[in-house]
């Protein structure tokens, strides 16, 4: 892989040299890039023998990502003074600029701690000193990124259980309720039903004593007490009696 960037680096100073235009000369000629691809080279060596995969893209190789089973790691390589710039003045020779490298682990949660791990030459060496270190520090962000996935999908599968469990519960307690409400509706209808038919039982024979009474009352004065022929308003008001009294067959029901 760092071959092949030595080698398309070395295509571009060819073409450079030919062409005599510097628009796209080599990205990696300096003493401080050749010592980056150096370190990366030796770095991702090591990695492989732990089965970690590398990829590098970007113009100037700086997108570098390793996956450690299924967990990818984000990791830059590069000057200090780009990686962590505050309180840092920059070297008089780019190429002597002090190295470092930063990894990062990813955030599996909203408002999640951020966790870096960083690494650059100090006054007790350089950062190639510490490559073994640095290389099990990147399988081990690995293992602790693909454990953070674990936890969260376990914690959001819990509470996705936790979710359907109270919808059940709701919907159960919805139902329950509605058949409690269809219950109490149907008793309460049964209850007018029944007063329905007791005042009409009363009502009819109300009617019945009422024409009873008519007939015996010889006094009683058309258009006041009854309307038209007696005997007729008579039968009319019986047949009423009979239609809305509820014991008797036929009647309203």
């Amino acid at each position: 892989m760092i071959g092949r960037l030595l080698q398309e680096d070395e295509a571009r100073r060819e073409q450079q040299a030919k062409s005599g235009f510097s628009w796209d000369g080599p990205r990696f000629a300096s003493r401080f890039e050749r010592r980056r691809l150096c370190f990366l080279s030796n770095l991702l060596t090591v990695l492989l023998q732990f089965d970690v995969q590398p990829t590098i893209r970007g113009r100037d190789a700086r997108e570098i990502y390793v996956r450690v089973g299924d967990s990818p790691i984000a990791m830059s390589v590069d000057a200090t003074i780009k990686l962590r710039p505050r309180g840092r003045a920059a070297a008089k020779d780019p190429d002597r600029e002090p190295m470092a490298i930063e990894i990062e682990i990813a955030r599996w949660q909203h408002g999640e701690a951020e966790e870096r791990l960083f690494w650059c030459d100090d006054a007790t060496g350089k950062v190639e000193r510490q490559l073994r270190e640095i290389a099990i520090a990147i399988v081990w962000a690995g293992e602790r990124q693909l454990r953070k996935g674990r936890q969260f999908f376990y914690e959001m599968d819990c509470r996705s259980y936790q979710h359907a469990l109270e919808q059940e519960h709701q919907r159960r307690e919805a139902a329950e309720q509605r058949e409690r409400d269809r219950l109490a509706q149907a008793e309460a209808d049964r209850v007018a039903r029944l007063l329905a038919q007791v005042s009409a039982h009363q009502q009819a024979d109300q009617i019945r004593h009422y024409v009873q009474q008519v007939n015996d009352t010889p006094s009683a004065v058309e258009s006041r007490a009854f309307n038209g022929d007696r005997k007729a308003w008579a039968a009319w008001a019986l047949a009423i009696a009979d239609q809305i009294d509820p014991l008797k067959p036929g009647g309203e029901s």
